[in-house]
């Protein structure tokens, strides 16, 4: 009868460890040493709008996970993108733009006179970084543009890394990615009026340019 025990405690014992090494492989080992994140469903576009079906929770080990994961969906949709997000790639906060253009205490909007302008970029949008180069009539411009590689390439920024703070069609409505786009290549319209985010003394350098007749370039990297 003793025996008869020994066995079935026995027998118990090497179940139960099976059971235990089944349970922590199947369901404990990636509760414990993994971590629930919002990850992109699908390749996000800078400045793009999220929305409830681009994100999803998904499990990513501990190790991987960044201390700026953020964990809750909500947190996420309705917000745009401070840089492109690839699918399947989490979502940090440094990749969400939680606060929107808010110019510095040195700065402010400023919307920059059409006549200025000799070109802006059509896949411009919000948010985006600028260089603006200057030119000095309208002949010598031409030929720039022309040769635009040559002008990036060739030339030093009047005023570098300047953030659009909007950039609007003839309707004063802003620019966008066409509907149920998140790319560049279509638009809700063509930019007539360009804001920037600028400080006091750019902006009189920009001033004192145009007096001079220099006219501008807009570009973006």
């Amino acid at each position: 009868m003793k025996r008869y025990l020994n066995s079935i405690v026995s027998i118990s014992l090497i179940l139960g460890a099976i059971g235990a090494v089944i349970l922590w492989e199947a369901y404990l080992d990636d509760l414990i040493n993994t971590k629930e994140v919002v990850v992109a469903t699908t390749t996000l576009e800078k400045n793009a709008v999220i929305g409830k079906a681009d994100v999803k929770l998904a499990r990513i080990p501990i190790d991987q996970v960044p201390e700026n994961a953020i964990t809750d969906p909500n947190k996420t949709i309705g917000k745009e993108t401070a840089f492109i997000i690839r699918k399947g790639q989490q979502i940090v906060t440094d990749t969400i733009d939680f606060e929107g253009i808010v110019p510095n205490s040195d700065q402010v909007i400023v919307p920059i006179p059409k006549e200025w302008l000799v070109t802006v970029p059509g896949s411009l949008r919000r948010k985006d970084k600028v260089n603006i180069y200057e030119v000095p009539n309208k002949e010598l411009a031409h030929k720039i543009t022309a040769d635009f590689t040559g002008l990036a390439g060739n030339n030093k920024p009047t005023i570098s890394n300047v953030t659009v703070a909007y950039a609007k069609d003839p309707s004063n409505q802003e620019v966008k990615p066409a509907e149920q786009s998140k790319l560049r290549i279509d638009a809700t319209g063509t930019i007539s009026d360009l804001e920037l985010v600028l400080t006091d003394e750019q902006l009189n350098s920009l001033k004192l340019k145009a007096l001079e007749g220099y006219k501008f370039i807009v570009a973006y990297k």
